[in-house]
């Protein structure tokens, strides 16, 4: 906390669930409240502050965000009709498919508007997939910017729109993303879950009164955690659904039926990811743990627990001031000597990532070669962090592996 600005140690301490405070918020000068407006604003987390904070919010904040609660209200509904819409296009055309994040994911929130959901994630089988994108190129839609390795570009129908500054204006474009991967294990050397059952399992919700097919509860709830475990690793932490997942603990820390549901499930490798998010963001929060995820969280491996307990406010430093902590934790989650090399190489010298982004970066001001520039600067100024902060790990590994080995053998008590 104390490497935060002010301004964010502020908000971290009024998403606390068990000691949110509002001297932190009350304190913050004009110029520390614009600086936190800016920040919210980029993260999606405004209207979740203005749901914690109302009460000790200035007045022109508040007025403010209430703007802005009433603007993502109105693309709420617009999403929604667009979510029906395609679902109706997809049956039509007898494409299964199922409605990823986004309103399935209502559980993690307690306002569907506050989560500022952005776009429209579906899942297809791969069989389906392009038979999906023809469903939607007929209702209007074209791809825009580029695929990855989970989903095919980004889609939108808006022809004309105008960026005014303003993240939650109602007319702003709704991308769709079309899956054929919940998990990339190749990118990220890691197991992930089987989909085929995942499929198998899919369950429904009601959105207008229509049916929409959407993720196990439990498998929503895996997916939510891998996905943010992905942004982590990427050093893209998305507090905002960091705050959701801990939301989802906190309620259901007490539902030991459900918790024992999730650990027969899931294998004992896809429980150590979910569960290093888990620990991170009771960490972040304050959380309710349920006391089945809190064993989890004891079985760790040690170098993860090393990791946790020295790093575990990393990705969230990362958002004033970047570093690539979180290196180590993927390292730790990797079993091929080979798998951990080409990490290293992707995350520190990132050549695919700059040319990747050159078609994306000609509508920026400058051009290609500043962007090249300064995203270069950038991978320079942090790989120096990085060096300093894997001397103090590799110090950590070894003192704790010399610690290891200077601990008596435990002999068996005789029955």
């Amino acid at each position: 906390m104390t490497r935060l600005p002010r301004s964010a140690q502020a908000l971290l301490a009024s998403m606390s669930f068990a000691r949110p405070t509002s001297t932190q918020i009350r304190s913050l000068s004009t110029e520390e409240w614009e600086g936190l407006l800016a920040f919210c604003d980029k993260n999606q987390l405004t209207l979740l502050l203005g749901y914690l904070c109302n009460e000790w919010l200035p007045r022109s904040v508040k007025s403010r965000i209430r703007e802005n609660y009433h603007g993502q209200e109105q693309r709420l509904a617009r999403l929604e009709l667009a979510v029906l819409e395609i679902a109706a296009a997809l049956k039509g055309d007898s494409v299964p498919f199922v409605l990823l994040k986004g309103l399935g994911q209502s559980q993690f929130s307690p306002d569907p508007v506050i989560r500022c959901q952005g776009d429209i994630d579906l899942w297809c089988l791969p069989a389906d997939l392009f038979r999906g994108r023809a469903a939607l190129c007929k209702l209007g839609y074209y791809s825009v910017a580029q695929p990855n390795s989970r989903h095919l570009a980004p889609m939108i129908r808006e022809k004309q729109w105008n960026w005014t500054g303003n993240y939650h204006q109602p007319d702003l474009p709704i991308p769709v993303d079309l899956h054929y991967k919940l998990w990339d294990g190749d990118t990220e050397c890691i197991p992930g879950p089987d989909e085929v059952d995942v499929w198998r399992r899919r369950s429904q919700m009601s959105v207008r009164g229509d049916i929409i097919p959407v993720l196990d509860p439990l498998d929503t709830l895996a997916f939510a955690a891998l996905h943010l475990l992905m942004h982590i690793l990427h050093g893209d932490l998305r507090l905002n659904r960091a705050w959701e997942l801990a939301y989802f603990l906190h309620n259901h820390s007490l539902d030991d039926n459900f918790w024992g549901e999730w650990q027969i499930r899931f294998e004992q490798s896809e429980r150590v990811c979910q569960t290093i998010v888990f620990a991170l963001v009771h960490q972040w929060f304050a959380c309710g743990l349920p006391s089945i995820v809190g064993n989890e969280v004891k079985t760790l491996p040690s170098d993860i627990h090393l990791w946790l307990n020295e790093f575990g406010m990393s990705p969230v430093e990362a958002l004033f001031r970047p570093n690539k902590d979180e290196i180590w934790l993927h390292l730790s989650l990797m079993r091929r000597a080979a798998d951990r090399q080409r990490l290293l190489w992707r995350r520190l010298i990132p050549v695919h990532a700059h040319l990747d982004n050159i078609g994306r970066s000609s509508g920026r001001k400058g051009g290609t070669p500043v962007f090249l520039c300064r995203r270069s600067y950038h991978h320079a100024a942090t790989l120096c962090v990085f060096i300093v902060r894997g001397l103090k790990w590799w110090r950590l590994r070894r003192n704790r592996q010399s610690w290891d080995d200077d601990k008596p053998l435990q002999t068996a008590t005789p029955l």
